[in-house]
């Protein structure tokens, strides 16, 4: 019996080490992951628990082995991100995805430490990628092209009892605070950034667009009719301030 318990202990012991000496190699071989992109898609990351989104102010961008590492602060923390070649420049707004989370990475092309870094398949932002070192990804959101914008849109006229987009920006004293129903079309769209999609549209009114935020999902080039609060100098932080905007619109498709 004495040595049953004896060899019990000393079998415990061993088990305890084996594990302690896992633990270690772990941290070890995260510490020394490699940085090119072939060897990155190897190195050990972490899966979240699920997929959340930061989005914030771009504070420093560095370049190595054919990624982009953007550090972001999100008005609480600073977050690195290393991610598809883009182009962004400090005070830039940015969000992506952090399902992904390598821990104590050391790259080795920049001889520098992160204690944690999100690697990601793309940047979202406002302008379109003109650069990857990947290949071809898709835009974060579609949008219409910039001649396009430059011509008014034919056949989008104002819905019954709304307003068109030229009466909403000519008469927004007298409508701030009240309920819009406006027709356009969807020239851009951007989802999930401060737990809102945006939209623009544009209708034969005017050159110019109105921004609305929802719960739904467009695309560019949709006919959309949105109902919603129209609010004037409206400040979501980081500089991003709407002289106009219909808030939390319901948009429906034509």
């Amino acid at each position: 019996m004495k040595i049953s318990t004896t060899l019990f202990i000393s079998t415990s012991i061993l088990l305890l080490a084996a594990c302690q000496k896992d633990q270690t190699d772990t941290a070890i071989s995260q510490s020394q992951a490699p940085t090119t992109q072939a060897e990155i898609s190897q190195a050990p990351i972490t899966q979240a628990n699920q997929t959340n989104r930061i989005y914030g102010k771009v504070t420093e961008t560095l370049e190595a082995s054919g990624y982009t590492y953007i550090q972001v602060d999100d008005g609480k923390t600073q977050t690195w991100a290393a991610g598809p070649t883009t182009s962004v420049n400090k005070g830039d707004m940015i969000a992506f995805d952090t399902g992904m989370a390598m821990r104590n990475f050391h790259s080795k092309a920049m001889n520098r430490d992160f204690e944690v870094l999100y690697f990601v398949d793309q940047f979202i932002t406002d302008k379109p990628s003109t650069e990857t070192s990947h290949d071809a990804m898709p835009e974060p959101h579609g949008q219409i092209t910039q001649a396009e914008l430059q011509q008014p849109i034919s056949g989008i006229e104002k819905i019954k009892d709304g307003n068109s987009i030229a009466e909403i920006l000519a008469h927004k004293q007298s409508l701030k605070d009240r309920n819009i129903l406006v027709r356009g079309k969807v020239t851009k769209f951007t989802g999930g950034v401060l737990g809102k999609n945006w939209i623009h549209i544009r209708d034969s009114s005017t050159l110019d667009d109105i921004t609305i935020t929802t719960s739904s999902v467009v695309e560019a080039g949709d006919i959309v009719i949105a109902e919603g609060k129209l609010e004037l100098d409206k400040d979501y932080g980081y500089g991003y301030v709407y002289a106009v905007i219909i808030e939390d619109a319901k948009v429906t498709k034509e």
